[in-house]
C-alpha cells in the first residue's frame, strides 16, 4: 500500500472538497469537521472517503463512498453510522477478522474483489449500487442469519422505484457479493443463489443488454481501431450512445432540422416511432455532429447514401461486424454482443445512476409519461433533458479517457 500523504491542509467545507485537484501520486487530506474522515484523491481525479478503524490491534481501511456521488455531509453521517456499528461490535469480528454484518461484508467485497479487479469506472458503478441500494436495504442484517427474503427485498425495492433495468444489475451484484462470502468461508450457502430479477418484474422487454463502463470503453476504443468501417458510421454509432435516439431517427436526419448554434435537433413525426420531438444537443453531441457535417459536405442528409440517406441496415450491420472484426488474429471487441438499440437502453439505465429523475430520463428517449404528461412544461423538460444528456456525456467521456489520463499522469511523474 502506498504511504499516505498527509502534508495537505485539512478541509472543512464542501467547496474546499470540490476544489481538491489530483496530483501525480495519491494523497489524502483530513476533514476537520468529522474526526477520522479522510479524503483520498487519486491521480485520475477520483475522490474517495475512507476511515482507518482499529480493532484488536489491527488497522482496517473502510471505504465510505466516493465524491460527487456522496456529498461531504452524507459522508460524515455515513462515518458516524459506521462508528456506531463498530462500537457495538457489528463491524468486525476481532477474533477471526471476518465481517459479521452485510454492511461489513460489502466493504471487504468492494476492497478485495471490486476495487482490485475492475476499472475505476466499473468500481464506481458497483460502489454506487452498494451505497444506494444494498447497504441501506440490508446492511444491518447479521451475515450469519440473512435470509433469501431479506436479500430479495433489495431487488424488490429497486423495481418499485421504477428502475427496472437497474434491478438486473443490482441483482447481479447481490449474487456476486454472497458468492464471494461463500468462497471466503463467511457463510455456508448464498441467500441470493436463486434470486432472479425476473421474479420481481424487472424485465419489461425481450432485450435487456446494458453495456457496463468497461463495455463502453471497449466499444468506443474498437470504433477507433476497426478497419473497413467508414468514418461517418464510426461517428454515428458514438452519437447513438451519447443521444439515446433510435438508429432510424439518426439515419433519416437532415441538416435543416439541426441547429448547432442553438444546440437542438428537431425530429419530425415521420422520422419517429412516436411523436415529433426536439433533442437538446450536449457539447459532446455537438462535436460528433460537426464531424458528420464535414463528412456530409453539401448533402441535405446527415448520413448520406447513394441516392438519399444510408439504408436501414447500415448501422446494424456495422455494429454486428464490429464484433467479428479481427486484427492480427485477435478480435477488436471481445465484450458480449450488442446492437444499436442496446446503446439506447444503456443511456436510460445509467441515467438512474447519475441521479436523473425517472420522468426526465424517460423523456430523453421520447417515451410517453401517460396521464402526467401535461403536468410538465415542455420548455422546462428541454432544459432538464439538456442537463441530463450533458451529465451522461461527461460520464462517457470519463470512461473512455480514464486509462489515457492515467498513462499521461504516469509519464509526467
Amino acid at each position: 500500500m502506498a504511504a499516505r500523504n498527509s502534508t495537505s491542509k485539512p478541509i472543512h467545507t464542501a467547496t474546499q472538497l470540490k476544489n481538491l485537484k489530483p496530483k501525480a501520486a495519491r494523497y489524502e487530506v483530513a476533514d476537520s469537521g468529522c474526526p477520522g474522515l479522510r479524503i483520498r484523491v487519486l491521480p485520475t481525479g477520483k475522490i474517495n472517503y475512507v476511515w482507518y478503524a482499529r480493532s484488536a490491534g489491527k488497522r482496517h481501511v473502510v471505504s465510505l463512498g466516493s465524491y460527487p456521488d456522496m456529498g461531504l455531509a452524507d459522508a460524515r453521517k455515513n462515518l458516524e453510522r459506521m462508528k456506531g456499528q463498530h462500537k457495538a461490535g457489528l463491524l468486525f469480528n476481532d477474533a477471526v477478522n471476518v465481517p459479521t454484518t452485510v454492511a461489513a461484508l460489502c466493504e471487504v467485497f468492494y476492497t478485495d474483489r471490486i476495487a482490485a479487479s475492475r476499472s475505476e469506472a466499473g468500481a464506481k458503478q458497483a460502489r454506487m449500487m452498494l451505497d444506494k441500494y444494498i447497504i441501506p436495504g440490508i446492511g444491518k442484517h447479521k451475515l450469519s442469519i440473512i435470509t433469501p427474503v431479506a436479500v430479495g427485498s433489495v431487488t424488490q425495492t429497486v423495481v418499485k422505484k421504477g428502475y427496472l433495468s437497474r434491478a438486473e444489475s443490482v441483482t447481479s451484484l447481490l449474487k456476486q457479493l454472497f458468492k464471494f462470502a461463500v468462497a471466503r468461508g463467511y457463510i455456508e450457502q448464498s441467500p441470493a443463489y436463486a434470486l432472479s430479477a425476473k421474479d420481481f418484474g424487472a424485465k419489461t422487454s425481450i432485450g435487456s443488454r446494458v453495456l457496463s463502463a468497461d463495455d463502453i470503453r471497449a466499444f468506443w476504443s474498437a470504433l477507433g481501431t476497426a478497419p473497413m468501417m467508414s468514418d461517418p458510421v464510426r461517428v454515428a454509432l458514438k452519437a447513438l450512445l451519447l443521444s439515446g435516439v433510435r438508429s432510424g431517427e439518426l439515419r433519416l436526419a437532415k441538416w435543416e432540422h439541426i441547429d448547432l448554434r442553438k444546440k437542438t435537433w428537431f425530429i419530425p413525426e415521420d422520422n419517429s416511432k412516436t411523436t415529433e420531438w426536439t433533442v437538446p444537443l450536449s457539447s459532446h453531441l455537438v462535436k460528433q455532429f460537426k464531424l458528420l457535417k464535414d463528412y456530409a459536405g453539401d448533402s441535405a442528409w446527415v448520413l448520406p447514401g447513394k441516392d438519399g440517406p444510408i439504408t436501414d441496415k447500415v448501422l446494424n450491420r456495422a455494429m454486428s461486424r464490429l464484433f467479428d472484426t479481427k486484427i492480427e488474429g485477435k478480435h477488436v471487441l471481445t465484450i458480449e454482443r450488442a446492437s444499436p438499440h442496446d446503446l439506447r437502453r444503456t443511456l436510460r439505465t445509467n441515467m438512474d445512476d447519475l441521479g436523473v429523475e425517472p420522468h426526465i430520463a424517460e423523456k430523453c428517449l421520447n417515451h410517453s409519461l401517460g396521464r402526467i404528461e401535461g403536468t410538465y412544461n415542455k420548455n422546462q423538460l428541454l432544459t432538464q433533458r439538456r442537463d441530463a444528456l450533458e451529465k451522461w456525456g461527461d460520464y462517457v467521456d470519463l470512461i473512455v479517457t480514464e486509462r489515457e489520463n492515467v498513462r499521461r499522469l504516469a509519464d509526467a511523474s
